[in-house]
């Protein structure tokens, strides 16, 4: 199901080796931090026009670690220009039909 992204991206999801999530007085015991590609989606307004907007993303679990995961997160879509990005957009489409 996920050929046509794992094609441009490599992985599609994982664990970030060697990180773990903050503890806090919530969550008091380490986490080991997930990954996964993913879209963002968002609704706009604009001129008296909605608009949906879908960024191909990386999904980050636990949520908290996402701060901790930002060099990871640079790593993964540093290469994802107008030609890479227009592919993983095209191919979340045909995940979707």
């Amino acid at each position: 199901m996920f050929t046509a992204l794992a094609q441009i991206t490599g992985k599609v999801h994982g664990q970030i080796d060697g990180l773990v999530a903050p503890t806090d007085d919530h969550h008091p015991d380490p986490e080991r931090v997930r990954w996964a590609e993913a879209l963002r989606i968002s609704l706009d307004l604009r001129d008296g026009r909605y608009w949906l907007i879908v960024d191909p993303d990386i999904w980050i679990w636990p949520s908290r670690a996402r701060r901790v995961a930002d060099e990871f997160m640079d790593r993964r879509r540093g290469d994802r220009f107008n030609k890479k990005y227009n592919q993983l957009l095209d191919a979340w489409v045909r995940l979707s039909t």
